[in-house]
């Protein structure tokens, strides 16, 4: 007995809209070249790229996204997907996702690039990067034993006007906040001030 009806990619209540909205997105003709995962090994100096290259978008930091873009990158397949990263970043960047993605894209191919000929190279538009990332290095290296004596993810020292977060699965990955540096700055003058009334009243 033949039965009729339609397929439930023929439904169009069963389509996927990430689908059509993934196939009709506008994206860079750089896309057409693949990159491997396994060729992008400088991670943290990719994170302070993206860092500042975000930073200059939305005027503030947002570490939510870079990771977001380092996660997507790392859990893919052998070959990224860039157009999944930039439909999955859309939400955060509005209409500067497609000119962040051709600069990042064109990057990305770059590394990939330097890596194969020779693992030590890497863009030139990435040694500014390279080179805050070795200062930040060294300055953990340096406090190595302040840092491990302490609890917290966040490191506040009497003689450094830093707080330094420190990656759990990669020490040498992290950050300089400022924001935070101020916060604890107000909380201990607070204290300080509730300490001198205390002691004005006895």
């Amino acid at each position: 007995m033949a039965y009729n009806g339609t397929r439930l990619g023929q439904d169009s209540r069963f389509k996927n809209p990430d689908k059509d909205i993934l196939s009709s997105m506008k994206t860079p003709k750089s896309y057409k070249t693949t990159v491997s995962k396994h060729n992008l090994i400088i991670y943290p100096i990719i994170k302070l790229w993206l860092n500042k290259k975000i930073s200059d978008i939305l005027e503030f930091e947002d570490e939510t996204l870079i990771n977001l873009i380092i996660n997507l990158i790392k859990s893919s397949d052998e070959k990224i997907d860039p157009k999944n990263i930039q439909y999955q970043i859309s939400g955060f960047l509005g209409d500067n996702t497609y000119s962040f993605m051709k600069q990042f894209w064109k990057l990305l191919i770059n590394i990939q690039e330097l890596h194969l000929k020779d693992k030590t190279l890497i863009p030139e538009e990435l040694i500014p990067f390279k080179e805050e990332y070795e200062k930040r290095k060294q300055y953990f290296q340096n406090n190595k034993r302040k840092f491990e004596n302490s609890n917290n993810d966040f490191k506040i020292k009497n003689n450094y006007n830093e707080v330094i977060d420190i990656n759990n699965k990669n020490r040498d990955e992290y950050r300089i906040n400022k924001r935070d540096i101020s916060r604890s700055r107000g909380r201990s003058r607070s204290r300080s001030r509730d300490r001198y009334k205390r002691r004005s009243r006895s």
